[in-house]
Order: C-alpha cells, then structure tokens, then sequence
C-alpha cells in the first residue's frame, strides 16, 4: 500500500534550510550560506538559536577571509534571533564596522555587550566614550570615571569625562540638589581638570552655589578662580565674576 505524502510544515522546512546553510559554509560556499540563512524567518525559539549559532559559523568563516561586511551581518542577525548569545571578541569587529559608518547607536549597544561578557574595558573604551559623548549620554560616562582614574584616560579622554559632569551638576541644580551639584563641580575643578575651556563655568557655578549656600568667604573665591581661568578678561563670565567680586566684598566690608 502506497504511503500517502504530506507537505512540509514551516518549521521542517526552516530547520532543514538552516541545516543546508551550514553544509553550505562547511564546503566554503558562502554566497549560498549567506542567502539561504539570511532568508530564514523561523518563529520556533528553538530554531532561532539552532539558526543564531550556523550564523554566528559563517560570520566567523566569512571574517577568516576578510570579509568583514558579511561577518557583521551575520552576527547583527544572530543577536536578533537569540539576543542572549555570547559573541566576546565578535563585539569587537560590530563595534568598529559600527564605529567607522558612523552608527553611534550601535557602538554603544556593542561595547556595552562586550564589557558585560569579557570584563574588558579597554579594547573599545575609546570608541564607546566618544560615541557616548556624541549621544550626550552623560550618566554612562561618569559611570566610567574609575576607569578613567585607574587607566590614565584623563589624559587624553578627560575632556569627556569633564563635560559629563559638567552637565550632570547643570542638571543636578535644576532639580534643586545643589550639594550634589557642588560635590561633582569641585571633583571637576580639582581632581579631573578637563576640558579647560568649561573650568570657568564650573568656578563660576561654585562661586553661585556658595553664596546660596551663604559662605561669601568661599563664593569670593571661586569667582576669582573664574577669572583666573578664563581665556580672556573679554569673556562674559569674567565680567560678571568681576561683578560678583565687587558686589561680595561690599557686601563683606572690605572695599
């Protein structure tokens, strides 16, 4: 008795492509490998991680032989059908394909993956940072202040680390916590000392939240400091720390 045939349910035929896909990068053929997983859909969880990890093979293969491209779409790919897949130093050639077309979003989300799975700051710390900064992610990078320290980095990346908390302490004083405000402007002013160009504005908030504070002695001092630091006697902030100078030492007596 003849037996009678049946079609090919859709995760069959999802698990036998993901199975061609691999014969077709372990025989070195990857357009086909290429076309046929990329072309896989499955809705199976199961079949997601079987389709991540040949994926994550033939982003591997294709990286062997320079094919940086297709290795980070193979593995962009596998981190969308199986988001908790381990890809370590993978992380390394997204974040700098990523990097280098400009995609901050990305190398964000990447470097953050890679420093959570090897513990390693140091290998995209550079890229992570400048990208942060472009996405005005200010909290991550104070976040990275002890590395900052621990590393040397404020040597050369300090300017981002200081404009973070610069901004962190603007906002520290519009929510009305100024002695948060004040413990991250004079961590600013005295330890990290970078960028320059925003340590007159720092004095000059310092100068503003110790008259606040009714500690003139102090507030006097910061606005000199202002006026120290500041690039030139033409800049605004140094009138207006010459004025306050003025105004506070009437007020104190001394003129």
């Amino acid at each position: 008795m003849r037996e009678t045939s049946r079609e090919t349910t859709p995760f069959e035929q999802d698990e036998l492509n993901i199975l061609l896909g691999i014969a077709y990068t372990r025989t070195r053929k990857y357009g086909r490998a290429k076309d046929i997983l990329f072309s896989v859909t499955p809705e199976d969880n199961r079949l997601k991680k079987i389709l991540a990890d040949a994926l994550v093979e033939l982003g591997d293969s294709a990286r062997k032989i320079g094919y940086r491209k297709m290795a980070k779409e193979c593995y962009e790919i596998a981190l969308l059908n199986d988001p908790q897949i381990e890809l370590g130093d993978r992380y390394l050639l997204l974040v700098r394909e990523s990097y280098r077309i400009g995609d901050c979003d990305l190398v964000i989300r990447f470097s953050s993956r890679y420093i959570n799975e090897t513990h390693d700051t140091s290998r995209v710390f550079t890229k992570y940072v400048d990208c942060l900064y472009q996405e005005g992610k200010w909290a991550t990078i104070d976040s990275l202040k002890d590395y900052f320290k621990r590393h040397g980095r404020i040597r050369d990346m300090g300017w981002a680390l200081g404009e973070a908390m610069y901004n962190m302490a603007v906002e520290k004083m519009s929510e009305g916590k100024i002695m948060t405000a004040k413990d991250i402007l004079e961590e600013l002013v005295n330890e990290i000392k970078s960028p320059r160009v925003l340590l007159d504005e720092a004095y000059f908030l310092l100068g503003g939240i110790f008259e606040e504070l009714q500690n003139p002695d102090s507030a006097l001092d910061m606005y000199y400091k202002c006026m120290q630091t500041s690039l030139t006697p033409r800049s605004p902030l140094y009138k207006e720390s010459v004025v306050k100078v003025r105004e506070l030492k009437n007020e104190m007596g001394l003129n």
